[in-house]
């Protein structure tokens, strides 16, 4: 018992220090985020603190795995450098989209062929077929396609942090193992360190070195623990992440379909509609975390349950992403109503 909570409060120290030392370094050295199209801020800002988080949960990870059992292997940590360092050089020298996917692949080549790989459609019954070949490329598309929708969404001040907890929080409580309660509790630690420094308005930001790192913890964690099928495992994950998921690939259909160029930067998803509007950030997190919340919640209840229970789940996600595009519709109409009133008066 005491090592599960001395790791953790490590974790969250050395995540809370290493951050606000790279806040000021990183100022220093001019390694700032300038604002553009996709930026939902408007004051340069340090970008780069994921590597603090980053070396916080390794260490918890390592001295986990010294003091007892940690599933992580080598092939973790060299899939993991590769995205990292990815992210890194991408921060600093903004590398190619085709590039980035190349090396994403490949480090979800590495986790699929020396771990495991998604048998089956992570739905429930009926729907959960096998994917027969196809295992491989889509285990590989999961992964990648996480890191970067994490990255994607990693947008406003405490976002992905408050994400982070969440799914540490749904480590800890559904999955009912030691390992999912063990890496629950260090991604919660690292997280909460982080958002002492990225609370709005954030003194510095994870970067994408941060934001895909945690991207790929989040999409390799089933991968690793036990407590039912893998597809079991990520499902339930998807459903941690659900709000993440979902605006990104929902923002990303309606720019295919509307002939834009998806790579390139952007203020589309819902989160970003509503900063233009004028919401704050700390609002539009507390929205998303209060559905996350019933998620996670509706989850612990009836995940377990075979069939109905699943697809009750299935069912409310929707109701709620609905609910959150209906809210976003609502505000920018109240917005343009007023903006109206206003020009008409002037």
């Amino acid at each position: 018992m005491m090592n599960e909570w001395m790791i953790p409060s490590m974790v969250f120290v050395v995540s809370m220090l290493g951050t606000g030392w790279l806040a000021v370094f990183l100022r220093r050295r001019g390694q700032v985020d300038v604002p553009n199209e996709r930026s939902s801020h408007r004051v340069p800002t340090p970008r780069g603190g994921g590597l603090a988080v980053i070396f916080a949960l390794v260490l918890g990870f390592e001295v986990t795995r010294f003091v007892d059992q940690l599933p992580f292997d080598g092939f973790f940590y060299v899939a993991l450098a590769l995205v990292s360092l990815m992210g890194y050089l991408d921060d600093k020298y903004r590398l190619s989209p085709m590039l980035r996917l190349v090396i994403y692949f490949s480090a979800a080549a590495i986790i699929t062929f020396s771990r495991s790989w998604i048998d089956l459609i992570p739905l429930p019954p009926p729907f959960n077929l096998d994917w027969g070949w196809w295992r491989y490329p889509m285990s590989m598309i999961w992964i990648v396609g996480v890191l970067n929708l994490t990255n994607f969404l990693d947008g406003i001040d405490g976002y992905l942090g408050v994400q982070t907890v969440i799914v540490g929080l749904g480590l800890c409580l559904l999955f009912q193992t030691e390992t999912a309660l063990q890496i629950g509790m260090i991604l919660i630690a690292a997280a909460l360190g982080f958002l002492v420094h990225n609370w709005h308005p954030a003194k510095i930001f994870l970067g994408d070195v941060g934001s895909v790192s945690l991207g790929f913890i989040f999409a390799v964690t089933p991968f690793y623990l036990g407590g039912g099928p893998i597809e079991y495992r990520v499902f339930l994950v998807g459903m941690l992440l659900w709000f993440f998921l979902s605006d990104g690939t929902f923002t990303i259909v309606r720019r295919l379909i509307a002939g834009e160029k998806i790579w390139n930067p952007h203020h589309k998803h819902l989160y970003q509609r509503l900063t233009e509007v004028g919401w704050s950030h700390r609002r539009i997190v507390a929205v998303v975390l209060a559905m996350q919340v019933t998620v996670l919640v509706s989850l612990q209840h009836f995940a377990a349950r075979p069939g109905f229970g699943q697809w009750w789940v299935v069912a409310l996600v929707f109701v709620l992403f609905g609910c959150y595009f209906g809210l976003v519709l609502a505000v920018e109409a109240r917005h343009k109503r007023r903006k109206k009133v206003a020009d008409s008066g002037s």
